[in-house]
């Protein structure tokens, strides 16, 4: 990861082993908290097998007083972590009326790096939204996060899904009649979209494929960003836990039906961003998982105020790290936030 403020690029660094510091503890994010494979924190309660029945005879008693302190000690354990707050409070920094950054410690969640996350509030209502790729015509190589900014003027720059060798992304990636990207991919269930023609309410949107089915010729929306559903409306995670820690780029909506972007500083696992947004006072309705690693990258530009940060981080494991603190990476397509022809009018 890699943040600036006051718009001066950092300097590319080297490359450099991760070091976690004591056996079992990550001491990466200013915190001193067990390091946990992602594979422990799911529980398969069909692996489960029930207690034996225990006999009826004189050591019944004592059998009774160690299941009572068993249950004392434990369920006070299981339910702490369930109350620890999973961020520092938050606070909105309003850039203009409708558009708020935030920058949120979630030390918690975090394996790798800064613990803080970027995130954008947007009320589209008042920002539009667009996409770009350097196939369009100009620039003919990708361009980083920043210089994408530069090129496009735009408030808001980041990342959008994965793409592919030749760096088309994969899934649905368009703006009528401008499309950049492949057909619908049944395997990932998160579409954003937004800019409708003719004109419905609300007008950017996170729609679920596993529940409500999309038709690119029926809809009316005329932009489209497909990737993976990392959270749903009933809070399941839609992600593996895995032991792949990077730094990460998510799109969500809130629900008083806000677009939030946010990108992570540090590294983290998708299974614990997804409870990072579950437990988070953001109000999280949903929230879909955008490229991440080195292609993590955001950039905010607005009434003198900026930010920029870039992915660092991608490892799995100890022994299979891949981070290079300080590298920018040159994105073949972004997604853009605009101002809203008399929109911003209307917010204020």
């Amino acid at each position: 990861m890699l943040v600036a403020f006051g718009g001066k690029r950092p300097a590319t660094g080297a490359r450099r082993s991760v070091n976690y510091g004591r056996a079992g503890y990550n001491n990466r994010c200013g915190i001193r908290a067990p390091f946990r494979k992602d594979n422990e924190l799911k529980t398969n309660r069909e692996d489960q097998q029930p207690l034996n029945r225990p006999r009826l005879n004189g050591n019944l008693p004592g059998f009774i007083f160690v299941l009572i302190f068993l249950v004392a000690m434990i369920q006070p354990a299981a339910a702490l972590p369930q109350t620890e707050p999973v961020h520092d409070p938050i606070s909105w920094q309003t850039l203009r009326p409708g558009l708020e950054f935030a920058r949120i410690k979630a030390a918690r969640y975090c394996r790798m790096g800064s613990p803080f996350i970027g995130a954008v509030r947007i009320n589209s209502e008042c920002f539009r939204f667009d996409i770009f790729s350097f196939k369009e015509s100009s620039p003919d190589s990708p361009l980083t996060v920043e210089e994408w900014q530069e090129k496009t003027k735009a408030l808001v720059v980041f990342n959008s899904g994965q793409y592919n060798r030749n760096e088309r992304h994969i899934g649905l990636f368009y703006h009528r009649p401008r499309d950049f990207g492949m057909n619908l991919y049944a395997g990932w269930k998160a579409l954003f979209v937004a800019e409708p023609d003719p004109l419905v309410r609300p007008l950017a949107d996170l729609i679920d494929t596993e529940f409500t089915p999309y038709d690119p010729d029926q809809t009316p929306y005329r932009l489209a960003v497909q990737s993976m559903m990392l959270l749903d409306t009933g809070g399941k995670k839609r992600v593996r836990a895995s032991d792949w820690v990077a730094n990460r780029t998510i799109l969500a909506t809130d629900k008083n039906q806000r677009i939030l972007v946010l990108s992570t500083e540090g590294g983290y696992t998708l299974w614990e961003m997804a409870e990072f947004l579950a437990r988070s006072d953001l109000n999280i309705k949903h929230a879909m998982s955008l490229d991440g690693g080195f292609q993590a990258e955001m950039c905010v530009r607005l009434n003198g105020f900026k930010y920029t940060t870039y992915g660092s981080y991608s490892t799995q494991g100890e022994d299979n790290d891949h981070s290079i603190p300080g590298y920018h990476l040159a994105l073949p397509a972004v997604v853009a936030v605009f101002d809203r022809p008399r929109g911003a009018q209307a917010c204020r």
